[in-house]
């Protein structure tokens, strides 16, 4: 379940995309007409800084699973991870066995450009899960630290606390170097 005011955080994605859902709704009966169509390779992700997550990836998905029940075309879909603490059985396809085509899940970009009051540009470094592995990269593959990361979300650990604090007594450690 979504924490409180996690979701009012992403609703621009929200609307973002029911502007652009009759384009979407359409997407069917348009490749039904490419008679020549063998293969169909879909990237999937939105432009906020907010976890992938809050995305419904059923609803989205509909026509695409509604299509892929009536054809032979090579489906394949690659879309962000989910994040433990916000995923759900009935908005996520959570075990690829769920979906009717090949689905890739990749690790989500991690540097969002957001515009602030005046107009001027920043540049947000903000992970979305995995976030633990970054710290971990040199010691451990990346699979066992995500593993690690989704493990201690689902005993009720806040990871994104943890790794703050990892990250303030590394940037005290650094400066006890110098």
């Amino acid at each position: 379940m979504a924490a409180p005011g996690h979701r009012q955080k992403c609703t621009a994605v929200d609307r973002a995309l029911r502007r652009d859902l009759s384009t979407w709704t359409q997407l069917g009966s348009t490749l039904g007409n490419l008679e020549e169509l063998r293969v169909l390779r879909v990237w999937l992700d939105h432009d906020k800084s907010c976890t992938w997550t809050v995305v419904n990836e059923r609803a989205i998905l509909a026509p695409l699973t509604q299509f892929s029940s009536t054809t032979n075309i090579n489906i394949s879909l690659s879309l962000p991870k989910l994040h433990p603490r916000f995923e759900r059985d009935d908005y996520h396809f959570i075990s690829t066995d769920q979906t009717p085509f090949n689905l890739h899940r990749r690790v989500r970009q991690r540097f969002h450009v957001l515009e602030d009051l005046r107009g001027d540009l920043q540049v947000l470094f903000k992970p979305d899960f995995p976030e633990f592995y970054t710290l971990v990269k040199d010691v451990m593959p990346s699979e066992e630290a995500e593993e690690l990361e989704r493990d201690g979300w689902r005993r009720g650990l806040d990871i994104g606390e943890i790794i703050d604090e990892l990250a303030m007594h590394l940037v005290i450690f650094d400066n006890l170097a110098i």
